[in-house]
């Protein structure tokens, strides 16, 4: 429909969602733009040109790379981009993620392959200037040296965050809402409502079993209507009761509704969707921070 009816909109959606893509390959060093730039430098010398870009033509190479083209396009067609932040859809091809190294590990084999024949030890810096540009992520990778937009904070180099999460168990403030959920028997017919409406499926997931989500929707939409047709009007109007739990992320409500307590959880995150695996939406938390903010959970007395 965007395309039919705002052509210029949907042609911008595609190129941001193109440009999103390589950004964000780049930044997970997947495809290190800077190795590739000094690979290509290298291929103006006609010493060394067969060397470099002959792996480039075997079957692996060219398989990986058209379905990488295809892959591109067509995600940046039909989706463009996600949120604000312009993530790219890499969740959707991470078989191609792994993949993309491929033929550049290709290229440093056989420049190695080369230097260990009898290469002068001038021209073996190149081997080492290539392996730097792949190993080291994402120092030397473009992406990190793009501004980053707003609420997007790359890390210099996301090897240290990594693995302080995994070695200090940073508390998860999900983790804590979760227990705080479970914290007391539940009456399966009582419901919770929360906010933003994504947080649904993480609540659905984990406490789903004890609580009724109350599922956000728009009074007499269609997918309201559908919902009752599925469940039955009788059902649906379990949502309608005051709900026994209300989940606020980020932004509280103006003040405690009447009958409600309040409790807050500290976020360490700059947003509920930096808890994502993607490296390139997630955010390590680091405790000894003061919180980017809290987790507003209000329970009925």
């Amino acid at each position: 429909q965007l395309l039919l009816h705002h052509p210029s909109q949907w042609f911008y959606s595609f190129l941001i969602g193109l440009k999103a893509t390589v950004l964000d390959l780049d930044y997970v060093n997947a495809l290190p733009l800077l190795a590739w730039a000094l690979i290509f430098c290298l291929a103006l010398s006609k010493k060394i040109r067969q060397t470099i870009l002959g792996p480039l033509g075997s079957p692996l190479s060219l398989l990986i790379w058209i379905n990488l083209g295809i892959q591109m396009v067509v995600n940046s067609a039909l989706v463009g981009f996600e949120t604000a932040h312009q993530y790219a859809l890499l969740r959707y091809m991470p078989h191609l993620v792994a993949a993309s190294l491929i033929p550049l590990l290709l290229i440093l084999e056989n420049l190695a392959t080369r230097s260990a024949k009898g290469w002068a030890p001038s021209k073996a810096w190149a081997v080492l200037a290539v392996s730097a540009a792949v190993l080291f992520p994402n120092v030397f990778t473009l992406s990190y040296w793009f501004e980053p937009l707003p609420g997007r904070s790359p890390a210099f180099s996301w090897w240290p965050p990594v693995y302080a999460e995994i070695v200090r168990d940073e508390p998860d403030p999900f983790e804590t809402l979760i227990e705080t959920l479970d914290r007391e028997a539940a009456d399966p017919e009582e419901t919770l409502l929360a906010w933003p409406p994504y947080i649904n499926e993480i609540l659905i997931f984990y406490v789903g079993h004890h609580y009724l989500i109350v599922p956000s929707v728009l009074q007499d939409s269609p997918c309201e209507t559908c919902i009752i047709r599925e469940i039955g009007p009788r059902n649906y109007q379990k949502f309608k009761r005051m709900p026994k739990w209300v989940v606020f992320f980020m932004n509280p409500l103006q003040g405690i509704p009447p009958g409600y307590e309040l409790t807050t959880i500290p976020f360490f995150r700059h947003s509920p969707d930096a808890t994502r695996p993607e490296i390139t939406r997630h955010d390590f938390p680091d405790g000894r921070k003061r919180p980017t903010g809290h987790i507003f959970v209000y329970k009925r007395l």
